[in-house]
């Protein structure tokens, strides 16, 4: 077949197909013409139409709705066949029905709403959704049945407020409302017959004053003072004072009458007071300190406490003078066996000071008999310079007999005795560190 021929052969189905409003007609000439490589006007007009008409087909196998109703919204913008369009829209249709009846099988509210919502929106048949609806207030009547049979609250709650808004009957509600508030006061009289304190409070404190009848309340509240001033009354009577700040910290919060907290308050500083004069007679340096923290924190009077202070200070310096006496005694043979006088004579100086006196004789006697030694060593010295000195007339001669070390160590003589001799205790320490 000639080229002419199949070119106007393709145009007539074209054309034919646009008219018949035929997608796959015109899907299937499209395609001739492609494989024929023709691209005039007409073919690619078929070219949009029916690449919206397989975007439209693939969204309606999906059985998504908002990627239908764009397809199809896609499709106007492009010519394609309204039977095609008909059909997508009624895919919509099946697709939010089937969700709908999907959802009713499920029980689950919250997913049946949404789908009714989806529904209502594509124009799912109303006797569906009225079904749906209706199978919404079963379920929302059995959630509610179910939860008044529990002793959670928070369960009533949420399945009353289910059941408001999805036609549940009006005696059903009003039923489990009555429910809820039995289950709610249960909980306040069971906490209320406990003295656990913290319970009473926490039950108040989740009982809906909107729920709970206000009389309840206002015993409950009456029982937590009640409870509060008897652990206060408790607590005074021992001699914790920790036991009786913990008290009153309770007490101030639950509405115990100011005048037993004052009460208290003053009980408090009295214990405070008088575990510091005990703290005070003992000498425990930490028994002291916390003593004090405790009666700063409790309004001990300020001179009890400039006194316990100075008590503690006067404690803490007997210890460290103490400590120091010890480690003195601990050390003081080897100050005996040094050999510098200057350390003995400072351990001397320091024991003096720390009250020492014949703990220290053996060192003073160490000290005279090294200090001779010392004097002695010195004087030694002093006659052999003389005797070099007198050795030689001259550094030459010096030199000449022993050489530059001997004119070196002439020289140094000479001048040494040339001074009147002076004993030098810290020349001689010196020197004794250098050996």
């Amino acid at each position: 077949m000639s080229k002419a021929r199949a070119m106007v052969e393709i145009g007539a189905a074209l054309d034919a197909a646009l008219k018949a409003g035929d997608h796959e007609a015109l899907a299937s000439a499209f395609k001739r013409a492609e494989r024929e490589g023709f691209d005039m006007p007409l073919v690619q007009k078929a070219r949009v139409i029916v690449q919206a008409s397989e975007a439209l087909q693939a969204a309606m196998q999906s059985n998504d709705i908002a990627a239908i109703e764009e397809a199809i919204r896609i499709a106007g913008l492009n010519g394609v066949p309204p039977g095609l369009v008909s059909k997508a829209r009624q895919a919509i249709v099946d697709t939010a029905s089937q969700a709908l009846e999907l959802a009713m099988q499920s029980g689950d509210i919250e997913a049946m709403e949404e789908a009714i919502r989806i529904a209502g929106a594509n124009g799912v048949p109303l006797g569906l959704v009225a079904k749906a609806r209706q199978t919404i207030t079963t379920r929302a009547s059995e959630a509610l049945e179910q939860a008044m049979q529990s002793d959670d609250i928070s369960a009533i709650e949420e399945a009353i407020r289910l059941a408001g808004v999805n036609g549940v009957p009006a005696a059903l509600v009003a039923k489990a409302q009555q429910a809820m508030v039995a289950r709610a006061s249960k909980a306040l009289e069971l906490a209320m017959q406990s003295d656990d304190l913290n319970a009473i409070e926490e039950a108040i404190r989740n009982a809906d004053p909107n729920v709970v009848p206000a009389e309840l309340l206002a015993k409950a509240r009456q029982a937590v003072v009640a409870r509060a001033s008897d652990a206060l009354e408790r607590a005074l009577q021992s001699n914790d004072v920790k036991a009786i700040e913990e008290a009153m910290r309770l007490a101030g919060a639950s509405g115990v009458p100011a005048a037993l907290v004052e009460k208290a308050r003053q009980v408090v500083v009295a214990r405070a007071s008088e575990a510091l004069e005990q703290a005070m007679q003992c000498n425990d340096i930490e028994a002291m300190e916390e003593a004090i923290r405790i009666a700063e924190a409790n309004g001990v009077p300020a001179e009890s406490l400039v006194q316990a202070r100075q008590k503690l200070e006067a404690e803490i310096a007997k210890r460290e003078e103490q400590r120091r006496r010890e480690e003195f005694l601990a050390n003081l043979d080897d100050l005996c066996l040094c050999r510098d006088t200057l350390k003995m004579r400072a351990a001397i100086a320091e024991g003096e000071a720390l009250g020492f006196q014949s703990e220290i004789d053996t060192l003073r006697a160490t000290l005279e008999d090294q200090l001779e030694k010392m004097h002695a060593r010195a004087w030694q010295l002093r006659q052999e310079k003389e005797k070099i000195a007198a050795e030689f007339r001259s550094a030459k001669e010096a030199q000449d007999m022993g050489g530059g070390i001997l004119a070196a160590q002439w020289r140094a003589a000479v001048a040494e005795v040339g001074k009147p001799f002076v004993f030098s205790e810290e020349e001689e320490c010196a020197r004794l560190r250098q050996q």
